[in-house]
């Protein structure tokens, strides 16, 4: 495994949950390359994670519920230990990458 992604979500309100969703629909549609894994570590969630169009592949998704709060970084952490990737990519839940990004990130770790 070369790169393992790990997100921490929190739902706050529903429009957070649906950013969040967005967020990871992205990180599928665009993240280019083959070797990664991601990581979903979700923190007491209010609104269930739904991937009602079915574009996620869930079954490909390690994805951990926190019945308590384990706050931010120890999320980060907890995901941090079940990672297989030689690399670690931590993203929050608001941010949206762009094609290409992964595969240039970590050209970049390897060769900058």
């Amino acid at each position: 495994m070369k790169v393992s992604i790990i997100m921490c979500m929190f739902d706050f309100s529903r429009t957070v949950r649906h950013m969040s969703m967005a967020a990871v629909s992205n990180i599928r549609r665009f993240t280019d390359m083959e070797d990664y894994e991601l990581i979903l570590i979700d923190n007491v969630p209010k609104f269930p994670f739904r991937d009602d169009y079915k574009v996620l592949d869930m079954d490909q998704i390690t994805f951990v519920v926190n019945e308590k709060d384990n706050g931010y970084y120890g999320s980060l952490n907890q995901g941090a230990a079940l990672a297989k990737g030689k690399y670690l990519c931590f993203i929050q839940g608001d941010v949206f990458v762009h094609e290409g990004w992964l595969k240039n990130m970590v050209y970049y770790l390897e060769h900058g």
